[in-house]
Order: C-alpha cells, then sequence, then structure tokens
C-alpha cells in the first residue's frame, strides 16, 4: 500500500511538473512575440513620423527657394522619404497580425494616400519656378492632410501600445494561476505524507487492538 501511494505521488509530481513546464514555456514564447511585434512596431511608426515631417518640411521649401539645383535636391529627397516609409508601411502589414491593428493600419495608409496626392498637388503648383506669394488653400489643404495622417499614426501607437498593455495583465493573470499551481504542487505531498502517517497510525491502533483482545 505505502508503495503504491508512493507510486501515484512520485506520478502526481511528474505530471505537475510537465504541466508546469509547459505552461512556462508558451508564456515565454507569448511574451516574447508581443513584446518583439511592439517593439517593431513602435520603431516603425517612429520612422514613419521621422521621414513624413521631413519630406513635408521640404515641399514646404519649395515655393521659397528659386535656385533649380536647390528644388532638385528637395524633391530629390522627398522622394527618398517617401521611399524609405514605403518600406516601413510593407515592414508594418507583416508585422501587425491582429486584426484590429491590422485594421487601423490601413486606415492610416488610406490617409496617407491622402496626404501624398495633396502633397503632389502643391508640388504641381509651385512649377518650375519658385514664388513668395503662397497658395493659402493650398497649403492650407496639404497642412490639413498632413495633420490628420499624423493623427492617425498616433491613434494606432496607442492601439498597438495599448494591445501590449493588455497582454501583460493577461500574462500577470496567467502568472498568478501558475502560482497556485505551485503551491498544489508544495502541498500536495504535504498532504500525502499527512494522509500516509494517519493511515499508518491507524491500522497500527487496529494491529494493537486485535493484539489485546487476543
Amino acid at each position: 500500500m505505502a508503495i503504491g501511494l508512493l507510486l501515484v505521488i512520485t506520478g502526481l509530481l511528474l505530471a505537475l511538473g510537465v504541466l508546469g513546464w509547459w505552461y512556462l514555456a508558451r508564456m515565454d514564447a507569448r511574451y516574447s512575440r508581443v513584446a518583439a511585434e511592439a517593439a517593431a512596431s513602435l520603431n516603425g511608426l517612429h520612422e514613419v513620423g521621422l521621414h513624413s515631417f521631413t519630406g513635408y518640411g521640404n515641399i514646404i521649401q519649395l515655393r521659397q527657394t528659386q535656385d533649380p539645383g536647390a528644388r532638385a535636391a528637395l524633391l530629390h529627397t522627398v522622394a527618398e522619404e517617401r521611399a524609405a516609409n514605403d518600406r516601413v508601411f510593407e515592414k508594418l502589414k507583416r508585422t501587425l497580425t491582429d486584426p484590429e491593428l491590422s485594421g487601423c493600419l490601413q486606415d492610416v495608409i488610406a490617409k496617407r494616400q491622402v496626404c501624398r496626392n495633396e502633397a503632389d498637388a502643391f508640388i504641381a503648383e509651385a512649377g518650375n519656378t519658385a514664388s513668395i506669394v503662397p497658395d493659402t488653400d493650398r497649403s492650407l489643404k496639404l497642412l490639413q492632410s498632413f495633420v490628420t495622417y499624423q493623427q492617425s499614426c498616433d491613434l494606432l501607437t496607442d492601439r498597438i501600445e495599448s494591445a501590449s498593455l493588455q497582454a501583460c495583465r493577461e500574462m500577470s493573470g496567467e502568472i498568478k494561476h501558475l502560482r497556485w499551481l505551485f503551491l498544489g504542487v508544495g502541498v500536495l505531498p504535504i498532504a500525502s505524507a499527512l494522509v500516509f502517517l494517519v493511515l499508518t497510525l491507524s491500522l497500527l491502533q487496529v494491529v494493537k487492538i486485535d493484539g489485546e483482545e487476543e
């Protein structure tokens, strides 16, 4: 009986150990994935903002720049910043796998296209000669589209941070469950030993009473 009980306890401890190891491995993989995705996405959005502001600043300078060489350099910088952002957005499409975040990213891309269209119209109106009198209406449309575009980027950033925090809260809850599991693993041998001791004492008491009756 004692050997059987010992085997049962050993089997339970081994099963709980394997379960705990699997649980920890799953948590580690999930946390690593969430942290890597959040870090890569936030870094990408930071690059988007940097390239966008640089491009916008160069576009605005076109109307006040008369030198053809300087204007060509400004347009070249704008093209480079756009190409850099194209690469960032392609990477974000692969990184953001969550449906909600992916939908928010599509909204950012749509706002970006509107901003790019306004920028192209601004560049076309600037023509090949600079003007010291800016087109207020066109400049205002470009500014509004750029602000809307940046606001959508900020919203996506907030959503990514919120999703990361939610994942951390869920992981905290899982750690709490794991704590209870390990507590159970620690209590089980003690409880089993107490049960075994009580059974042993009971058997000894029964044997003692039978011996006295004989």
